[in-house]
């Protein structure tokens, strides 16, 4: 009829909308999902009564999730920046991802940003070195271990690698010294990273600089 139409028309715009909504929910666009629920009017017409229900559940769950990331966002901030302080890179990459990307907000994708550089970094290091030692470019290994002790401080193998390139070259240095190339000594001795030497190569340093001076 004539009356039917019309109210079938409004049902399945309601319908629409709330489709519409559910959609953006799940992709958590929520300001835009609240939108979209504008279209579903409370009316007294009760063949839309079940629709405007649902549309009152979906504000409702909008509320729950929108407060619930809000939160996770806020938890997943602290946690990150001190797992970032550790360098505990791969970790702060797992906790961020775990908060949907587009509720990240701009320091969250900084965090993420940045400790996947580290990995990158991490990752090119760490080839570079290897391939310098297996080449015994010890100095080159050095400055390499010296900026991934930094990135990674609690890494075993690499202070015992570093160790191993520091004495190595060591004994470089003392054959220059026995050549009374003391200069020289002094230039291939300060190559190795502090972490990475001994109280033996502490004192050498200072008694180089000494005759250096």
């Amino acid at each position: 009829t004539s009356i039917e139409a019309p109210r079938k028309s409004k049902v399945d715009a309601y319908r629409r909308s709330l489709d519409r909504a559910i959609e953006l929910i799940e992709g958590h666009q929520y300001v835009d999902a609240e939108v979209t629920l504008r279209a579903v009017a409370k009316s007294p017409d009760a063949e839309l009564a079940p629709l405007i229900a649902e549309g009152i559940a979906l504000r409702e769950r909008i509320a729950r999730e929108t407060e619930h990331y809000k939160q996770a966002v806020a938890d997943a901030l602290q946690s990150t920046q001190r797992l970032s302080a550790d360098c505990r890179f791969h970790e702060v990459i797992t906790t961020i991802d775990e908060v949907p990307a587009v509720l990240r907000g701009e320091q969250l994708e900084k965090l993420r940003l940045n400790a996947k550089a580290s990995l990158d970094e991490i990752a090119r290091l760490d080839r570079e070195m290897r391939e310098a030692i297996a080449a015994n470019r010890l100095v080159a290994a050095l400055a390499q271990l010296k900026r991934l002790h930094q990135l990674q401080p609690g890494n075993s193998e690499y202070h015992s690698l570093a160790t191993r390139a520091s004495s190595a070259v060591h004994q470089g240095v003392k054959k220059l010294v026995e050549q009374q190339q003391f200069d020289d000594a002094l230039r291939l001795l300060l190559q190795i990273p502090e972490f990475a030497r001994s109280e033996e190569m502490t004192s050498f340093l200072g008694r180089l600089e000494e005759v250096t001076w």
